[in-house]
């Protein structure tokens, strides 16, 4: 399956995609590929708060799965302006393309430089 041509890509697998109400708004969650990675995610916990400034490699978000967790890097520097936690956490990793985590207000040639679509499938040999 080809992930959305909508959104840009990091090579850790999270998707980061313009909000269309917002210029310089972003909101990042997790590919498939990523995903089926952790398995079943049973908690979510955020390392900032909304207002913080965080880095591209800053670690946002912790998932934790089934006998593996994973971090969700904030794709783009810039400041975290909301952070959304589900009820049922797991949502994240059966929709993971409808599951934002987050929305960070970052420069737009920063979303530019990100991996489209296809470079992120030809990464991981979708």
């Amino acid at each position: 399956m080809s992930s959305p041509n909508d959104r840009h890509y990091t090579s850790n697998g999270e998707w980061v995609k313009p909000d269309s109400h917002n210029l310089g708004y972003y909101t990042v969650g997790i590919t498939a590929h990523r995903a089926s990675q952790l398995g079943t995610i049973n908690s979510q916990s955020f390392n900032y708060n909304t207002g913080s400034t965080v880095g591209a490699s800053d670690s946002v978000c912790s998932l934790n799965g089934g006998g593996s967790g994973g971090d969700v890097h904030g794709a783009l520097g810039g400041v975290l302006r909301n952070e959304r936690l589900f009820d049922g956490p797991n949502t994240i990793g059966t929709d993971p393309w409808n599951s934002d985590l987050f929305t960070v207000q970052a420069n737009p040639s920063d979303y530019n430089a990100l991996m489209t679509a296809a470079q992120y499938d030809a990464l991981i040999g979708s």
